[in-house]
């Protein structure tokens, strides 16, 4: 789909009507206003009027002359919306969402040549993000194209998988660390886990941090284990989801060791351990406590204390950061029904059940 909220402003002047001077920039955004909101209610061929008409008093604005393209577009006309946004990049040659547009309707009618050249410059001047692009069908025939397809980014979500690379004893803790980059407007995250087999591991930990990047957010979900026994292999693979995209991420290796003569400890099934926190936590979205399928599900503040009854323990700690300083704590919490679940903030009771 073409870009059309790219724009989202346009250098006119709007200086008191009594100034003669600039009653033309004072007609051309009237004009303009009335296009927008045409366009945006889905009226190409009006709103390309009333662009017109904004154009005859400011014919050299390359917004307009963009606005005009996204009209036409809009309205069918790829051809002529790509003559419009050439007009755009003739009075500003740097317009990265022009030469954005373009590209993407060059592509549209299978002018791959030029579509490409366009697009290459967009990624080198910056200004359109790279989960735009990957989302964007306008540039599906590029990818198609065996020339052309690492020119542009992949329709997947931008994402990894890494983990602890040394050996380690039994015992000691072992991480899993997996990103996601994401649209901050639109930065929900779902982890499924897709592996057969487990290993000898206890999800102690999640520590999640979120860095925003401009228009994106960099989600890095640390996974913190307890090494339960010995042994050698792979965990994984998962496939993420977020932003209208999916990654699918190989397995990572492991390797622990032991002293000789142990028993051996069976591996732990790893389905429901790999999930984001907001996959974990549903609908707690404030401080308090709520009973899980299996266990209970307990959300504060960061410094805030937990305290429980002898028949519960805390079987996970998850922690949410943003660029690095923390935003709110969670627990699990295996319990039986009725067990009491508290939570204290500067010493004082801020919550208190028996999920």
């Amino acid at each position: 789909m073409t870009r059309g909220g790219l724009v989202i402003g346009i250098l006119l002047s709007a200086c008191s009507s009594n100034d003669g001077v600039w009653e033309p920039e004072e007609r051309a955004l009237a004009h303009w206003e009335e296009a927008r909101s045409l366009l945006s209610a889905g009226k190409a061929e009006e709103s390309l009027g009333a662009i017109s008409e904004a154009l005859v008093s400011d014919p050299k604005n390359a917004t307009l002359w963009l606005w005009k393209a996204q009209a036409l577009a809009a309205h069918g006309d790829f051809g002529l919306a790509i003559e419009a946004a050439s007009r755009a990049l003739l009075f500003r040659g740097d317009f990265v969402e022009a030469l954005y547009n373009r590209g993407c309707w060059l592509s549209r009618i299978g002018d791959l040549e030029n579509a490409v050249l366009d697009i290459e410059r967009v990624v080198a001047l910056g200004g359109i993000d790279r989960h735009t692009m990957a989302k964007d069908p306008d540039l599906d025939p590029l990818r198609a194209d065996p020339r052309f397809s690492s020119k542009v980014p992949a329709r997947e979500l931008l994402a990894t998988a890494e983990a602890d690379s040394e050996a380690f004893f039994v015992g000691s803790r072992w991480s899993v660390v997996l990103s996601a980059t994401l649209p901050a407007e639109d930065d929900a995250l779902e982890v499924y886990w897709l592996g057969e087999s487990g290993a000898p591991l206890e999800l102690i930990r999640l520590v999640e941090d979120r860095i925003p990047s401009g228009v994106l957010v960099d989600r890095r979900l640390e996974y913190v284990f307890r090494v339960m026994g010995a042994g050698e292999g792979q965990i994984g693979p998962w496939r993420l989801a977020g932003g209208g995209l999916e990654a699918t991420l190989g397995a990572v290796n492991f390797r622990f060791l032991d002293v000789p003569g142990r028993d051996a400890t069976p591996d732990s099934d790893l389905r429901g351990v790999f999930l984001a926190p907001e996959q974990r936590l549903g609908s707690l979205q404030h401080t308090g406590a709520v009973r899980g399928e299996k266990r209970v599900l307990a959300r504060g503040f960061p410094g805030d204390s937990l305290e429980l009854t002898d028949q519960a323990q805390t079987a996970l700690e998850i922690e949410v950061r943003r660029d690095g300083q923390p935003q709110w704590l969670a627990w699990e919490i295996a319990s039986q029904p009725g067990a009491r679940v508290a939570i204290r903030r500067d010493g004082s009771l801020v919550y208190e059940g028996n999920p």
